[in-house]
């Protein structure tokens, strides 16, 4: 009869220490999603004169500026091709491009490193 008591008592204590380390694996609250790492903003750079006729001064610039984002990640799409009129950008690791261009009134589009265009 104590035999047969102390082997329920150890039973009844493995279940416990089995059911203890199966809770301690299992998390107590849903998992929640991480987030995007978002693009690093940069600072505006002065226009590039090399190259370009005195003529023109920083009047008469525009600067474009964007970080193209992967609409299906959220995430920023490194190395797109960005097109502002007949000049091209590629962005940088964060999806971030600017451009100094003559002030007027552009298409702009890109393509994407897959080669979608846009």
């Amino acid at each position: 009869m104590i035999r047969r008591a102390i082997s329920f008592c150890m039973v009844a204590a493995g279940m416990l220490m089995l059911v203890a380390g199966l809770g301690a694996f299992m998390p107590l609250a849903p998992a929640s999603a991480q987030s995007v790492p978002q693009p690093t903003p940069r600072p505006a750079l002065p226009p590039d004169d090399q190259g370009k006729s005195s003529s023109k001064s920083t009047d008469d610039m525009g600067h474009i500026t964007g970080t193209v984002i992967d609409q299906v990640s959220n995430a920023p799409m490194p190395n797109a091709t960005v097109r502002v009129g007949d000049q091209t950008i590629i962005a940088d690791a964060n999806g971030n491009y600017d451009l100094w261009i003559a002030v007027g009134t552009y298409t702009v589009g890109f393509v994407a490193p897959n080669g979608t265009n846009v």
